[in-house]
């Protein structure tokens, strides 16, 4: 095949075309009001500036939450949990709002630290809030996109 026979993938399009053919799965449009619109993308279709504030959300959630010292039952030897209701610095958080926060923001540990110190919002969650919106929606929708590409998977012999 000569490159003349190659049609060259346009990154864009071709995210664009999965959204059509995946429906829900590809992302989410949620209506802010106002004309705005914010798009919650499939977890594998992330810009990569919203997959690096997603991975400091995942890193904060693992590393920097509170812990208690607990004897492990098998070794006996004492090591960290994370205390549940889950806290930072002695405050109960909440992991939905934390994410909608990653998602939403610029800067996922300058907008973690301004909520955390004041519950100061990214401008886009306030509008999101605002419209309606609450935090748990956003794992909803993955999980709902999740389920829906496994049906279509199931469905489509090819895709299997």
């Amino acid at each position: 095949m000569s490159d003349d026979d190659k049609h060259p993938i346009k990154p864009e399009a071709a995210a664009a075309q999965a959204t059509d053919y995946l429906g829900f799965m590809g992302s989410a449009v949620y209506d802010l009001g106002e004309g705005e619109t914010w798009t919650l993308p499939n977890p594998n279709m992330m810009p990569p500036a919203m997959k690096n504030r997603y991975l400091e959300h995942l890193r904060f959630m693992a590393e920097d939450l509170d812990t208690d010292e607990r004897k492990d039952p098998i070794t006996g030897e004492m090591r960290p949990v994370q205390k549940f209701p889950i806290r930072h610095g002695g405050k109960l958080i909440n992991d939905e709002e934390l994410l909608a926060i990653a998602l939403m923001g610029t800067d996922a540990e300058e907008d973690r630290a301004a909520y955390l110190k004041d519950g100061t919002l990214p401008a886009v969650y306030a509008k999101f809030l605002k419209a309606g919106g609450v935090p748990g929606q956003l794992n909803t929708a993955w999980q709902m996109m999740e389920r829906q590409l496994r049906e279509r998977m199931k469905q489509d012999s090819k895709s299997s």
